[in-house]
């Protein structure tokens, strides 16, 4: 099989230089993980598809749909994973629960598509969490907004969106409809890896039909008296559209989404920010109220380090520190 069609190279050629010098030489030895269930894991290798038992592959690892992992394939024994590679992305959120655990939703994608209905489950508070859950992964995040058909105009949740949005393209689709396909073309190329995350209800696995050309995923209705979605997806599953459309990651619907502070990822995706800021007066400047800010500086002269700015702002207002470790 041509991993390929799994977005090897798309992936690999993202991968720095020096941590493409730790991956094996060997086609044979790299798969995907396309699909997290409750006791197995799904994967893409060279050979065609395969499943390890989760339970022993997640012992040691942390794993996510999207990952490219090392594999043990000795003929003589069971396929194991071994390590995973080298992230590009991985979009993830602190699991809710009294135990703080970070929780992997999607890795290596290039876009994630946020949906929200409009009807009376639209947040315009949670949706800004979801952006900033992206933009603090260097996620590059596209607003959707579904049951178009539903809706006389969509322009008050528009406006509404945009006042968090910064330069996040924002459409309006009918996820019924296949013009939803060109409305969401420039995020849809050969190898590429998109996910989508939004509450049950909000038209992922309808979207993931319309783009997949077949029922690929199961849908249910929402529930008429307040809006709100059934849980018709149960797992996280990579799935090949057709017509070069690329990858897509279908996940459950997220309500709660706890941003993890993760200081080497924030310190990479904004790394504009951080070296303007060893220019600043103090040492510990927050960037807000000080004088002599370099960073709001910059930002008054560039407006593309404004809005690299206003993301990062925002991913540090609502990030949680570093997760305990048990």
């Amino acid at each position: 099989m041509n991993l390929d069609q799994w977005g090897f190279t798309h992936w690999f050629d993202r991968v720095p230089s020096e941590e493409q010098a730790h991956l094996p030489t060997e086609l044979n030895s790299f798969g995907r993980i396309t699909g997290v269930h409750r006791k197995r894991i799904d994967l893409q290798t060279a050979a065609g598809f395969e499943t390890v038992d989760f339970q022993v592959a997640n012992k040691a690892l942390q794993i996510a749909v999207g990952d490219w992992v090392e594999l043990d394939t000795q003929p003589d024994k069971n396929l194991t994973i071994t390590r995973v590679c080298f992230r590009t992305s991985l979009l993830s959120r602190i699991a809710s629960g009294p135990r703080k655990t970070l929780q992997p939703l999607a890795s290596n994608v290039d876009h994630v598509f946020i949906l929200a209905a409009m009807d009376r489950t639209f947040n315009v508070a949670r949706m800004e969490r979801f952006l900033a859950a992206a933009w603090a992964s260097g996620i590059e995040p596209v607003l959707v907004l579904t049951r178009a058909d539903l809706v006389d105009t969509a322009e008050p949740y528009e406006n509404a969106i945009r006042t968090v949005a910064l330069d996040t393209p924002i459409l309006t689709i009918n996820a019924h409809d296949a013009s939803a396909i060109e409305l969401l073309r420039p995020f849809l190329a050969p190898n590429y890896t998109n996910t989508m995350i939004g509450l049950s209800g909000a038209g992922k696995s309808t979207l993931t039909n319309t783009l997949a050309g077949d029922t690929v995923m199961t849908t249910q209705p929402v529930r008429s008296f307040d809006d709100k979605g059934r849980h018709t997806t149960t797992r996280r599953q990579m799935i090949k559209l057709t017509e070069d459309r690329g990858l897509l990651i279908d996940s459950p619907g997220v309500r709660e989404m706890q941003i993890y502070y993760d200081a080497e990822t924030i310190s990479r995706v904004f790394n504009r920010i951080e070296e303007a800021s060893m220019h600043c007066k103090y040492s510990n400047c927050r960037h807000d109220s000080e004088g002599d800010c370099a960073v709001k500086l910059r930002a008054g002269e560039d407006a593309e380090f404004r809005l690299k700015f206003e993301k990062y702002r925002t991913v540090k207002r609502m990030a949680v520190s570093p997760i305990p470790d048990y």
